[in-house]
Parts: C-alpha cells; sequence; structure tokens
C-alpha cells in the first residue's frame, strides 16, 4: 500500500501491523519519515500500491527450477516447485479496506427505518381518528 500522506510503500500486512500498535492518532507515524499517517478524516489513509503491483506483474525472476515467472506469482510457483516449499507460507488474506488501528472508532450504523406499508399506515390513522371521537 502507499500510505496517503507521505506516499510511501509498504506490505500491506506489515503496515496494518505497525498501525495496530498505536494508541491515539499521534503515535501512528510512518515507519520511515515519521509524518503522521492519520488525515483530516480521523483514518489513517493508505491506498493500493497500483505502480508497485503493475512492475511486479512484469519484472520476471527466476526459479532454480529455471522457470521464469512474473515477481507477483513467484511466491505461489516457488510453494509448488521443489522440496522447500514449506519456506514460502501463502499469503495473507486481506479484506477490501485498509484495517484501521484500534484508536479509529467504528463507524456508527444507523439502526433500520421502520417501514411501513401503506395499507398499515392506514390502519394507523384510523385507529387514530377513532380513539379521538371516543376521547370526545
Amino acid at each position: 500500500v502507499t500510505t496517503g500522506v507521505c506516499e510511501h510503500v509498504f506490505c500491506r500486512g506489515c503496515l496494518e501491523d505497525h498501525v495496530a500498535l498505536a494508541d491515539a492518532a499521534a503515535d501512528c507515524r510512518c515507519p520511515l519519515c515519521r509524518a503522521t499517517l492519520v488525515g483530516a478524516s480521523g483514518r489513517v489513509e493508505a491506498a493500493a500500491a497500483a505502480k508497485v503491483r503493475a512492475v511486479m506483474k512484469k519484472i520476471k525472476g527466476r526459479c532454480h527450477c529455471g522457470a521464469s515467472v512474473a515477481l507477483s506469482s513467484l511466491r505461489e510457483h516457488l510453494r509448488s516447485c521443489g522440496p522447500h516449499g514449506s519456506l514460502y507460507p501463502p499469503r495473507r488474506k486481506f479484506g477490501h479496506e485498509f484495517q484501521q488501528p484500534p484508536f479509529v472508532a467504528a463507524p456508527t450504523k444507523r439502526p433500520p427505518r421502520a417501514t411501513t406499508t401503506a395499507e398499515e399506515e392506514e390502519r394507523q390513522l384510523q385507529l387514530a381518528i377513532l380513539a379521538s371521537l371516543e376521547g370526545s
């Protein structure tokens, strides 16, 4: 991922682990330049490093078996090639959004609006009219 403030590039898992250690926004800083990573929104700003991803698809690495594999696929190839596949664990699975540190409050969900059908609304109105007539 690329940090939003200083645009340094990090492995997503490493940056998520790093910001998880922060107790407050002031403690959440870039590991390289120490710039604050929390933007005006109060959240850590990080985006996919599209340029790095594109380069890793283009550049090829050579395996010990002689195969030429794109760097983005090299780990998977090494896991299935030869007796030392266990040295290359599978990648961590990530969700669609950057995992925010604990000090960032989770977005509050609004309670679902009560939906009433036209029939229910009509019935409630008739009951209210009857109640007002009985009270007169």
